[in-house]
């Protein structure tokens, strides 16, 4: 799918809740070679709690460049 888009990266993730906690699992593909570029694992209690981590300084982490 990437491909047809002409996209370089796409993002997938998982979200599974753990009793009261919820983690979200992040990776980065490139879509080039199909192989994870990056991944990260993303743990709160809520959705807003997650939403608080996804800022741009975890995606830029994520595609290795600085701010």
């Amino acid at each position: 799918l990437g491909r047809k888009l002409g996209a370089y990266w796409i993002f997938a993730g998982d979200l599974i809740r753990l009793g009261n906690s919820l983690q979200l699992f992040l990776r980065l593909y490139d879509v080039k070679t199909g192989f994870i570029r990056a991944s990260e694992v993303l743990k709160g209690e809520s959705v807003s709690d997650l939403e608080a981590l996804l800022t741009p300084a975890l995606l830029l982490k994520m595609f290795n460049m600085k701010e």
